[in-house]
């Protein structure tokens, strides 16, 4: 029997991104993969990215991940085969060949859908708030800026390995997402806020920050997890007057009782284990998800907030689908 060479699958397909994983046992090389078409390459990609469940599983230090844009003029309607094979050894990867679909009628959601919504939505100044690795696709043309509360060099230190072998958005404007107070206001046209929400104590205070930066008449997006499809399933919703009094009040009240709730539900520690993380991550202040929602809590939540704090935005669209929901919401004037 052959030595295995290789080791690794072709995950799938998202809106033209082929991912998944390669590496080569004993080899801490990151591997070189070709991706061909009718024996054809289309391109290589090194697989370097980091993924939390490739090291959770041993597979090296977890930095074996990969994605291909597919090139546009490939991506016509139809089925097609796509082969991912290792550039030094012509190995080829588990599920390889792997069959694409490209079908502009199914139904939108991930990449797509987010494509699709910058598209409708998105033209002249955009600032997106906590991007990091993962900035929202924008149309050409658009000038995009980005904030975070550390500068770029602080947030790749900060997040390795999460974000080990990506390209982290350049930080143009460091401030604290909920006030979002290094920002002028009326500035942009629109405005990005991708699973940021439910990392911040005072939610309410955020949506009116991002609304005040907003010009009237352009619009926010926002992106938020499905309480039920996370880690969070076993956590109650955030009621609506628990953000309320949070707005009204001090939201910092609320900070250890989060904590107890995330290290008890979510970690599920019990005892003096217990007791040691919520202070660990009081004094860090780490930023777990403090509230949860799933899309329908969160979309009763902005229908009470206009009348509640006087919250200039309307929902224009919104959509879920997955394992998140999706807001387009409108600044008024």
């Amino acid at each position: 029997m052959s030595p295995v060479t290789l080791q690794g699958f072709v995950d799938g397909c998202d809106d033209g991104i082929l991912f998944g994983w390669a590496a080569r046992p004993g080899d801490g090389r990151p591997v070189t993969l070709d991706v061909l078409r009718d024996g054809r390459s289309l391109g290589t990609t090194v697989a370097s990215l980091y993924r939390e469940d490739l090291k959770n599983a041993g597979i090296g230090n977890g930095r074996h991940g990969f994605e291909f844009r597919l090139p546009d003029a490939e991506r016509v309607p139809g089925t097609f085969p796509v082969d991912v094979r290792d550039a030094e050894t012509g190995a080829a990867l588990g599920h390889s060949p792997f069959t694409v679909t490209e079908d502009p009628t199914r139904v939108m959601g991930g990449a797509r859908l987010r494509r699709f919504l910058a598209d409708q939505y998105f033209t002249g100044r955009g600032l997106e708030i906590g991007a990091l690795h993962r900035p929202m696709p924008v149309p050409a043309g658009v000038r995009m800026s980005y904030a975070d509360s550390f500068s770029t060099e602080e947030l790749i230190r900060l997040w390795s390995p999460e974000v080990d072998g990506h390209e982290v958005a350049p930080v143009d404007v460091v401030t604290d997402a909920t006030t979002l107070g290094a920002v002028a206001d009326a500035t942009f046209d629109f405005v990005i806020a991708s699973h940021v929400v439910e990392h911040l104590e005072d939610p309410i205070r955020c949506l009116q920050s991002l609304a005040r930066v907003t010009r009237p008449g352009g619009c926010v997006f926002l992106a938020l997890p499905d309480r039920r499809a996370t880690f969070d399933k076993d956590r109650p919703a955030t009621p609506i007057a628990h953000v309320l009094r949070d707005y009204c009040g001090n939201a910092a009240a609320s900070r250890r009782a989060h904590y107890e709730e995330w290290v008890t539900v979510v970690e599920r520690l019990t005892g003096e284990a217990a007791s040691a993380r919520i202070q660990h991550l009081e004094s860090t202040r780490y930023p777990i998800h403090f509230h949860v929602w799933t899309p329908g809590e969160f979309s009763s939540l902005l229908d009470e907030l206009p009348d509640a704090v006087g919250l200039p935005l309307s929902v224009d669209l919104f959509k879920a689908h997955g394992a998140e929901g999706v807001w387009i919401l409108r600044r008024s004037s």
